[in-house]
């Protein structure tokens, strides 16, 4: 595990639910098969150099093989600002998940018009497809993730 990381770690531990949330906006990771899971503040935390976004939250869980990274986002309005922030991070801390499965989360407050077809998420979808991974916004203030 990086420094950048580990200093930003608010837990990495087995957590029943995990959960982000600011601004009235909410993302639970509901951990079933009890995997280790690391939830890192990022903005307002990792220093990551200017020019780059930064995403509000990251959790990784890992056990054994299986090993995926969310990347999460909550946002006002400005979906594609969201994407290009997902994207900045993963950028930056592609070294540190080579190997796993990456999942963008977006919770927003209102829907994004024409959101699949932006250039901001084909960029990002060209990033994390080949992981096995996906892009999933909720236009209702809350998702959730069953792993």
């Amino acid at each position: 595990m990086s420094m950048v990381i580990a200093d930003c770690a608010e837990y990495n531990e087995v957590r029943k639910l995990c959960v982000a949330e600011e601004n009235g906006k909410k993302y639970v990771l509901d951990n079933q098969g009890a995997y280790y899971i690391r939830k890192v503040k990022v903005d307002g935390c990792v220093t990551i150099p200017d020019g780059y976004g930064r995403c509000d939250y990251l959790f990784s869980a890992d056990e054994n093989s299986k090993r995926r990274a969310y990347f999460v986002e909550l946002k006002g309005s400005r979906g594609e600002d969201a994407l290009k922030q997902i994207n900045d991070t993963i950028t930056f801390f592609k070294e540190e998940f080579a190997g796993y499965c990456l999942e963008a989360r977006i919770v927003s407050s209102k829907s994004v018009p024409n959101f699949r077809a932006s250039a901001p998420y084909k960029q990002l979808l060209k990033v994390i497809d080949p992981t096995g991974g996906n892009i999933k916004i909720a236009t209702n203030k809350f998702y959730k993730d069953i792993i």
